[in-house]
């Protein structure tokens, strides 16, 4: 069970890292001189894949027999603790799939159009935010 509540940390951590530094990077993208940026797109994207996508998976999959091995299953997930760690968690998986979306028709531009980064610094902040409460929960 300690293995699984480790796996779960291990897997939260990689996820937000990987999220939080594709947004740090695609905000800072802008400002970096045109020879640059094509490498910062190798950055994100390996970021993102290679980082966050496997955190996720992780953490879903330890969450899930984490609930199944649980002694008293209707406990923990009707606590309300529980429950708002289950909503904060969708709120992130949603804002994780708008970066993928967002990432994908910013890297199809052309270099001199990548220059609107308004929604990756909210998400930036929010998801920050988001990270902050479910680890004090």
């Amino acid at each position: 069970m300690k293995i699984l509540l480790g796996l779960h940390y291990f897997g939260i951590f990689m996820w937000m890292a990987g999220l939080i530094t594709t947004l740090r990077l695609l905000i800072l993208h802008p400002k970096e001189s045109i020879l640059v940026r094509p490498r910062f797109l190798y950055l994100e994207s390996g970021f993102l894949r290679y980082t966050a996508l496997p955190g996720i998976c992780i953490t879903v999959i330890s969450s899930l027999f984490l609930f199944h091995y649980s002694v008293d299953f209707n406990f923990i997930l009707y606590t309300p603790t529980q429950m708002i760690k289950l909503g904060l968690f969708m709120i992130m998986a949603v804002i994780h799939m708008l970066v993928i979306i967002q990432f994908r028709n910013f890297s199809q531009l052309s270099v001199d159009d990548q220059n609107e980064v308004t929604a990756f610094m909210i998400e930036h902040k929010a998801l920050l935010l988001l990270t902050i409460a479910v680890l004090i929960l």
